[in-house]
């Protein structure tokens, strides 16, 4: 049976459909949101070398993006082919200036130095301890899940510490966690391979999962109790700690602390001399 004017109407393109290459000079970035669940983004590198967040995105694979803000970076310039549709913009930096990028490099040169040092010691000193702080939307975590990257593609495990119950690194939101990152992170986990998509509770992952250590808060912000954020932030760090102290290349490798956005010039409970007391950290403040 045939209702009549069925298969006349041609179909309407979806977004999935709409495909477009993508080509980048050197030193610059390809930035793009997928908001909702609903729809996705497929990329694949064609040409060159990128990455996203300092993990290398792999030659004509693709990677399918679904409810994230992100960024694909290249240094050497590179083609990408794109699926589907999301916002999307390109920005480029000055090699020779001072931009952000930069900076990022000189500092993770400056850790790596500081990681091999501490390697080769015979007394087994520990390597670099960074908190990163600033305001909200900053780029805090998108800072540290870089140098995290970046530490890992020397055959380094850095101890990554995530105190902002409202994201949960590896874990559940309303906890403060820590792991140590030795391995690839997961380009299409939404949070850029801080998820809870890389941990074991998951299920299967093409990439090897991650054993965080989590602590519970229960709270959405750390303003909610002071008092209690802080007493479960040094359970963390007594874990911290002991495994610093039981792992030589995890020692060496140091620490990155991600802290929840506080306002440094008005700490009133003292939260970030809290940490750099229980973390003995280094400072670098982003935003």
């Amino acid at each position: 049976m045939s209702i009549p004017g069925l298969g006349r109407l041609a179909p309407e393109p979806t977004a999935a459909s709409a495909k477009r290459t993508v080509v980048l000079a050197p030193f610059s970035e390809w930035r793009f949101q997928v908001p909702r669940a609903t729809s996705s983004v497929t990329v694949r590198l064609i040409q060159g070398t990128a990455d996203r967040d300092g993990t290398e995105l792999a030659r004509n694979r693709p990677y399918t993006f679904t409810r994230t803000k992100s960024r694909i970076f290249t240094l050497q310039g590179c083609t990408l082919e794109v699926t589907g549709d999301c916002e999307t913009s390109v920005a480029q930096y000055d090699p020779e200036g001072d931009s952000p990028l930069s900076r990022t490099l000189e500092l993770h040169s400056r850790l790596h130095y500081l990681r091999k040092r501490a390697l080769i010691t015979v007394a087994g000193i520990s390597g670099p301890r960074v908190l990163v702080c600033g305001s909200r939307y900053s780029g805090k975590t998108t800072l540290v899940r870089t140098l995290t990257a970046w530490g890992t593609k020397f055959a380094m495990q850095p101890l990554v510490v995530n105190l902002d119950p409202n994201e949960g690194m590896l874990s559940l939101p309303g906890t403060v966690s820590s792991a140590v990152f030795g391995t690839i992170m997961d380009l299409e986990e939404p949070a850029g391979g801080f998820g809870i998509r890389s941990t074991p509770s998951s299920g299967p992952s093409h990439v090897p999962v991650k054993l965080p250590i989590a602590y519970h808060y229960g709270r959405e912000k750390v303003a909610d109790d002071p008092q209690h954020w802080k007493d479960v932030t040094s359970k963390l760090a007594s874990s911290v700690r002991a495994k610093l102290k039981d792992d030589l290349r995890v020692r060496a490798s140091g620490i990155l602390v991600d802290m929840p956005a506080v306002d440094a010039s008005n700490d009133r409970d003292g939260l970030i001399l809290h940490v750099v007391k229980e973390f003995n950290s280094g400072f670098f403040c982003r935003g």
